[in-house]
């Protein structure tokens, strides 16, 4: 019996075919994107220092241009599809920056009434000192 509990929880080695799991896709290309992302040969450099990449030009301008194109072409409320599709026409140092440094989340500030004053009051008292 103890062996027939530990079979039930073995590993198993399926192998389906492009047409058993097309209907779960949410597109016909994304398994083909998603294949290429995974074939894609990965880069070893190490981004998060400048001296290792920006031999020529301004490493600074180089930031600069991957994180407008972040903000400028990445596809936030689309699909896996055009998600990946994204990934794989950016740069490495872009896709880098978006999957280490690049804020993914939209945070919040909690106010108190007491900071509320201290920020009116601190004004306040600030515009009379230049008057």
């Amino acid at each position: 019996m103890t062996s027939h509990l530990k079979d039930l929880f073995k590993p198993k080695a399926t192998s389906l075919t492009f047409e058993e799991i097309k209907d779960d896709l949410e597109n016909e290309d994304l398994l083909e994107v998603l294949l290429k992302k995974k074939n894609k040969f990965p880069v070893s450099v190490d981004y998060s220092k400048p001296e290792n990449f920006a031999k020529f030009g301004s490493a600074q301008q180089y930031y600069l241009d991957s994180i407008e194109d972040i903000y400028k072409t990445y596809p936030y409320d689309s699909s896996l599809f055009e998600k990946t599709s994204w990934s794989l026409s950016a740069s490495d140092l872009t896709n880098y920056i978006f999957d280490n440094q690049y804020p993914k989340t939209t945070g919040y500030i909690h106010f108190r009434k007491r900071l509320w004053f201290c920020i009116i009051y601190c004004k306040s008292v600030m515009m009379n000192q230049i008057k």
